[in-house]
């Protein structure tokens, strides 16, 4: 049997899997602040281990805040403006020590989330993503590094952490396992257990669901015991693009941890990554769908999805295997704003049949689900849909105020002034 498929996988495996890593970095920068000091002046890095109804709490390290009881943050929800914080706690004592800042909730913008702690020691060797502001280098960075081994109660970290990394979140997964204590000469991080412990003593609950584990969990080895999952209908006939829905089961015996995952394609396009935390052996469920098709097509597709789980212990499921038959279709049967192939709906909005790629639709959708991230705090001179410095409302529609980059807008505009060309009917010979 030949499988045809609709895009070009190669293409496609490169576009999605960046904009699975946009979705990631946006989801965990949420909770990471940059902090400035004035007595001396210098610049670090902190993250948010608890949202209540009135305040937010930061963990950082102490020498980013000695001698500066009330240094201000800026959160990557609204980049640009500092909030006064206040020292709460600190390990005055120790250069390597940690401090706590408060913020009263009433100036914290929208958006900003409580970054989940682990509760078990990495191992050496382990390989972690490092967020922060490095001199020199990016905001809201991602710095690859790994564990080379422990450094009294922390441990020592291989990559190119610099000053101003201090302060911020090692993670593996979607937790986070250590905060960088130290720049100079080689870095080190205090790993999360001493963190939690310390937060203990304090008085200091994380809000984020819960600490999880991803080294050696507590409770017993956490291990995947079976994945499941099933395709609906398996063999799909009639008028097309079909909806073919994909459900599953991740199962796991032991301790805490944190599962990360994917679903996977046999076009090549993988699935945003997502994250399950098991709080001890149980089961839970994992779904999604697959639309494929073209109105104006005959085409027999087949093809399948499967479960690709990347943490703590890479594996992959069976594969959920499909077929779909679609109906002959005349011309005069389809709908009107068919894309010509190798196009699909941008859909930035409903009914928008705008004819694009389909890592142009990918971007609406992401851009989309960080509409409210990019909206100016409390409003502005375009009421209270304003945008964030750095940002433009998209216009795919006149009523359309998604904040987004102004090149994103400049794209659109030229997608809706040539949308006429990528509809079916409007081709030469139709």
């Amino acid at each position: 049997m030949r499988i045809i498929w609709m895009f070009p996988a190669i293409i496609l495996i490169n576009l999605c899997a960046d904009f699975a890593l946009a979705q990631d970095l946006a989801s965990l920068r949420a909770g990471v602040v940059r902090i400035r000091a004035q007595q001396p002046k210098r610049t670090g890095t902190g993250f948010v281990i608890s949202v209540t109804a009135d305040r937010v709490e930061i963990l950082t390290v102490s020498h980013v805040v000695e001698g500066d009881p009330e240094p201000t943050v800026e959160f990557f929800t609204d980049q640009g403006k500092r909030v006064q914080a206040e020292v709460s706690k600190q390990e005055a004592d120790d250069p390597r020590g940690l401090a706590v800042l408060r913020v009263a909730k009433r100036f914290v913008p929208d958006g900003v989330i409580a970054l989940p702690l682990s509760n078990a020691r990495v191992p050496d060797g382990t390989d972690v993503k490092v967020i922060g502001f490095p001199m020199g280098g990016a905001d809201w960075a991602l710095i690859s590094a790994s564990v080379s081994g422990p450094a009294g109660r922390d441990i020592a970290l291989d990559g190119t952490i610099r000053e101003g990394n201090s302060g911020g979140p090692v993670f593996k997964g979607g937790a986070v396992v250590a905060i960088v204590t130290q720049t100079t000469d080689f870095a080190r991080a205090t790993p999360s257990p001493t963190i939690v412990d310390l937060l203990k003593n304090w008085g200091i609950k994380s809000s984020a669901a819960a600490t999880v584990g991803t080294g050696t969990p507590s409770g017993g080895e956490f291990r995947i015991t079976e994945m499941t999952l099933r395709a609906e209908p398996t063999d799909y006939k009639g008028k097309c693009p079909g909806k073919i829905s994909f459900s599953g089961k991740i199962s796991a015996v032991g301790g805490t941890s944190v599962v990360s995952y994917r679903f996977i394609r046999s076009d090549g396009v993988q699935g945003p990554l997502q994250s399950l935390r098991f709080a001890g052996a149980g089961t839970q469920e994992v779904q999604t769908s697959w639309t494929i098709g073209r109105p104006d097509s005959t085409r027999l597709y087949s093809g399948w999805q499967a479960i690709k789980i990347l943490e703590p212990k890479e594996m992959e499921s069976e594969k959920a295997e499909f077929k779909v038959q679609c109906d002959a279709v005349d011309e005069a049967g389809a709908h009107p704003d068919t894309c010509i192939q190798g196009y699909v709906w941008r859909e930035a909005f409903p009914g928008d049949h705008v004819c694009v790629t389909p890592n142009v639709r990918s971007q609406a959708a992401y851009d989309n689900s960080q509409a409210a991230a990019r909206k100016q705090f409390g409003g502005g001179a375009y009421g209270p849909d304003t945008c964030r410095l750095g940002f433009v409302w998209r216009e795919a529609s006149p009523e359309d105020h998604v904040c987004v980059k102004p090149e994103i807008r400049a794209r659109t505009l030229r997608e809706n002034e040539t949308a006429s060309t990528r509809v079916l009917k409007a081709q030469p010979g139709r």
